[in-house]
């Protein structure tokens, strides 16, 4: 990039951009190089202006420094325009002098006359040398997050030289030389190479250009471009799922008694456990009273942990991060586990914990210290608190605190009303309930709207009929203090614009947090050139039309924009709609607001829910690479939040959420959705359509990591003939198909079986694509699988330590593939009595899967677990029980008692505490996983029998009280054997 001015437009202090490259917008003329720098270093002073040709017009431009000397800013903006899903590593500036160490020669007339006129000379005349104030914008921008942006500039010495005395360049090349060799600045440049060498993801893109505020001038609204400010350092806390806690809103009023209460109770942490509850309704002000009391008790703690307990998943997924932010481990219980060994003072804030089926002592820690702070809806759960004094019923406001919040967010002094407005207001706060929510919303308005009090009570009233009759479309009665808040929110859905009421009504079947905008983003890229597999009905067509036309509005010249999406919101964040939390880069819904959004909605509702369910289903995308991996497992809680609300979605979409949930390792809901997508389909397309037995495949493999095997075996069988005879013997897909069922011959103990099928479809994709071809690394990673399980320990070995290098090569060290074969080829080590070997294996794929795929997905689990036998083969129990316990909870809930994972999981504690002398325990376990085992693999499946050996050496063990059991069961495998045979 290389910058100019138009010596006809200097006063904009807007450059013009010369690119390398070519853009979508402001794209200046393809001319010589020559050219570009010649106007660049166009100094009115010194030089002619350079006449450059642009659309078959000659344009004259100067010197870019007159109003661009330093163009750091218009090249971050670029960045962020060209490259929007990318990251910054690091920003490098040299300057040129500080602003009053460079002098300007006095111009000469005839120098100047007839090109740049005196007044616009002397206006940019500090415009073109104050490079220091950008610079300082930029340090500002930067400073919490060290190590990216560098500024070399000297500052010394060069007064004396003018900018048109160039045989003075000794002396400059000296004073720059003592510059450099100060140790600060040697410091720094050493910093410099180090983050330009290292290039490490720091800042993402989107947040170092401009953002959008509006605002409003009387009736209207004025939208501003400003420089962003300081750059909070989130990224850490967004690659590992931390969630700071929140500020409070700038209008919280009053309740200071309530937070001498709070601070009584919860101070006293370091020396017991203090609990503090919070209960009441809905929009009563639980929650900014909570993080009042943490802002004004601050510097009190060590730590504060912000749970949110909306979900059993997003408390674990809060905890979690907050875990990883500390480097004290990768899961919730790590976190758990730190907190209730600390003797510091430390706050946890449990928040939202108004769903009854969320058991919020699950997530509160062990011990006797420490401060905890719930909010919720439920009664009930003041009985968590520590003493009589501990609670705390959060209702409505009184009255003259209703009253300094109400002029506080409606930005009206007191002295300022009337006796009639003042009595408006009353009669207002009166008619709300005197609920913060509610009285916050109105505040909103009246300052947006410019409007009286007594106007917003008059037009509050002719509202409140429309508000009951809209109340009537919900799930659920509400109570009269609801109407009244929704009746507020009503006025202001009408004052917003089209976009945004509509933006609005997509949210109302989402989840009411962590709404992002790379959801639409994504959705409006693709959506250009989404084709669905079933051709669209009319009502399909419709909801098309509807989500492109809205994801129109925020394109511009064919680009994603940003600032559009972003001027929208705060559109919406302006009546307090919703709320940005810039420390977490997300968007929020008050759960009452996210309630009510759905009064609103102008379509019927299954018709809106469809428009929603496009959006989310067409941002998801085929693609496994990590970016897109981490993009799917946080759009599962708005797909979770839309299914559930939601009878039965369309085929088109559903084949989509289950590309989703097979990345994200959720199988039952991956069945869900891939049996509407293959009803839809054969239905539509006919049985032997592509998308057809695609989604017949992807259904078996749901099935067969369900631990359904027939049910698998008898689609994949059908799946291989069908895929022959459509295909052909070698087609990509047949041989997929082919793998699959190799896969589920393994499962079911068929080993000879899945072999022959692995070993050919090995030597085939060799041939047809090649030694590196991602399928072909597949290949021999199961066929190494099948190796292992029959005792071919080094061949196994061979195959897998071929597929970690090249997947490493291919994919990368932290894909999901790579993870899964060097997991592996440690259980390989493993089997081979390398156990040293195993462990930091699996310990370095336990700490990258937990960070990329979560605490629960399937492949950390299967990683836990190996690492455990692992701890359990060199003799270290006490580790082996405590990570086999996690992962037998997880398997629980995730697959439930009986899934041929959570059996091994079982059957792998169960010999632990064999080993362990714990027999009753070991005996009580093994039994259910022999009846497990029987019932779901079958008698004869090599595992069945594996467990009633394991269980046969408990008996033994125990001796004389076991010697009837010994027997019976000796018995049972003897026949066993011989009928295998």
């Amino acid at each position: 990039m290389v910058f100019a001015m138009t010596s006809e437009n200097m006063n904009a202090s807007i450059p013009c951009i010369f690119r390398s490259y070519q853009s979508a917008v402001n794209q200046m003329p393809n001319c010589a190089i020559w050219e570009v720098l010649s106007a660049t270093m166009s100094h009115p002073g010194m030089f002619k202006p350079v006449e450059i040709e642009l659309d078959h017009l000659r344009q004259s431009f100067i010197d870019g420094g007159f109003g661009c000397n330093n163009p750091a800013m218009h090249v971050l903006d670029e960045a962020k325009a060209i490259l929007p899903g990318g990251h910054v590593s690091s920003v490098v500036c040299i300057g040129a002098g500080h602003s009053k160490t460079i002098r300007l020669a006095p111009p000469t007339v005839s120098s100047l006359v007839g090109i740049v006129p005196a007044n616009v000379l002397n206006s940019t005349r500090q415009i073109a040398l104050d490079a220091e104030r950008v610079a300082e914008e930029m340090d500002k921008r930067f400073r919490s997050v060290p190590g990216v942006y560098f500024r070399f500039s000297v500052d010394q010495g060069m007064q004396a030289v003018k900018m048109n005395e160039w045989e003075k360049l000794e002396q400059v090349a000296a004073d720059t030389r003592t510059y450099m060799r100060g140790a600060k600045v040697n410091q720094t440049i050493s910093q410099s190479v180090v983050a330009i060498t290292e290039r490490k993801s720091v800042v993402e893109n989107k947040r170092i250009g401009t953002y959008i505020c509006v605002y409003r001038v009387r009736s209207w609204f004025t939208v501003c471009v400003v420089e962003d400010g300081e750059i909070q350092p989130t990224v850490a806390s967004q690659a590992t799922g931390y969630k700071a806690c929140p500020a409070p809103t700038p209008v919280f009023t009053g309740r200071q008694d309530t937070i001498k209460q709070i601070v009584a109770c919860i101070s006293r942490g370091d020396t017991q456990r203090c609990v503090f509850v919070l209960y009441g309704l809905g929009g009563s002000g639980k929650t900014q009273l909570a993080l009042k009391t943490v802002q004004q008790t601050w510097d009190t703690w060590t730590d504060v942990v912000f749970v949110d307990a909306t979900t059993n998943e997003t408390a674990v997924a809060t905890l979690a991060g907050f875990a990883k932010e500390k480097n004290i481990g990768e899961s919730h219980e790590s976190a758990l586990k730190w907190l209730g060994n600390r003797r510091e003072r430390w706050l946890m804030i449990i928040d939202n914990a108004d769903d009854p089926d969320v058991d919020i002592r699950r997530y509160i820690p062990t011990g006797d210290r420490g401060s905890i702070l719930i909010t919720t809806r439920i009664k009930q759960f003041a009985g968590l608190a520590s003493n009589d004094d501990s609670d705390h019923q959060v209702a409505s406001m009184k009255q003259g605190e209703a009253m300094q919040l109400l002029l506080k967010a409606s930005r009206i002094k007191n002295a300022e009303l009337s006796i009639t407005e003042q009595e408006a207001a009353k009669r207002l706060l009166e008619d709300v309930g005197y609920l913060a929510l509610a009285v916050a919303q109105a505040g909103a308005y009246i300052f947006s709207s410019s409007c009286t009090f007594a106007k917003y009570y008059e037009m509050f009233r002719q509202h409140h009929q429309t508000t009951l009759e809209l109340s009537t479309r919900l799930p659920v009665k509400i109570s009269d203090y609801q109407r009244s808040v929704y009746t507020t929110w009503h006025m202001s859905y009408e004052k917003l614009g089209a976009a945004a009421q509509k933006l609005l009504q997509l949210t109302a079947f989402m989840h009411h947090t962590n709404i992002a905008e790379e959801i639409f983003r994504r959705a409006a890229i693709r959506l250009q050139t989404y084709k669905p597999e079933i051709p669209a009905t009319q009502s399909e067509r419709e909801t098309k039309d509807y989500v492109a036309e809205f994801l129109q509005a925020f394109f511009s010249n064919g680009n994603w924009s940003s600032s559009g999406f972003q001027e929208t919101m705060t559109e919406l964040q302006s009546y307090s709609l919703i709320s940005y939390d810039r420390i977490n880069s997300e968007y929020t819904l008050h759960v009452l607001v996210h309630d009510w959004a759905s009064t609103v909605i102008t379509h019927p509702l299954d018709r809106a829910s469809n428009h929603t369910a496009l959006l989310l289903a067409v941002s998801i995308d085929y693609e496994d690479n990590i970016e897109s991996l981490e993009y799917k497992r946080a759009l599962a809680v708005h797909a979770n939040r839309l299914l559930a609300r939601q009878e039965r979605t369309g085929a088109n979409n559903a084949a989509l959420f289950g590309q989703m949930y097979l990345h994200t390792g959720n199988w039952r809901r991956m069945e869900t959705m891939e049996n509407i997508a293959l009803d839809g389909r054969r239905e539509a397309l006919g049985e032997t359509h592509s998308g057809t037995l695609t989604s017949m495949n992807n259904l078996a493999v749901a099935c067969e990591n369900q631990g359904k095997y027939p049910e698998a075996v008898a689609l994949q069988e059908q799946l291989v003939e069908t895929r022959k005879r459509v295909s052909g013997h070698e087609h990509r897909q047949t041989l997929i198909a082919m793998s699959n069922l190799a896969r589920t011959y393994y499962s079911l103990g068929r080993y000879t079986d899945a072999q022959s099928l692995q070993l050919h479809i090995l030597d085939t994709r060799k041939r047809v694509y090649g030694y590196e071809d991602p399928h072909t690394l597949i290949s021999m990673h199961e066929l190494a699988v099948t190796y292992q399980a029959q005792g071919r320990y080094d061949e196994a070995q061979a195959l897998l330590v071929q597929v970690v290098d090249a997947t490493k090569r291919v994919k990368g060290d932290e894909h999901p593939h790579t993870l899964v074969s060097m997991n592996q080829l440690a259980s390989t080590y493993y089997f081979q009595g390398r156990y040293d070997e195993a462990e930091s294996m699996q310990v370095h794929v336990l700490e990258v899967t937990k960070r990329r795929q979560g605490d629960e997905h399937p492949s950390t689990l299967t990683t836990m677990s190996g690492l455990a036998t692992t701890y359990y083969a060199k003799g270290r129990y006490g580790e082996a029980e405590e990570l086999q316990l996690k992962v037998l909870e997880a398997m629980k809930r995730a697959h439930g008692e009986d899934h041929p994972s959570t059996l091994t999981c079982m059957s792998n504690l169960a010999n632990t505490y064999h080993y362990q002398g714990r027999y009753e325990l070991a005996e009580e376990l093994g039994k259910k996983v022999v009846g497990g085992r029987n019932s779901v693999l079958g008698t004869k499946h090599p595992r069945t029998l594996l467990s009633m050996r394991n269980l046969l050496a408990t008996y033994k063990a125990m001796g004389e009280r076991r010697k009837q059991d010994y027997t019976v069961l000796e018995k049972q495998i003897a026949e066993l054997k011989e009928t295998t045979a």
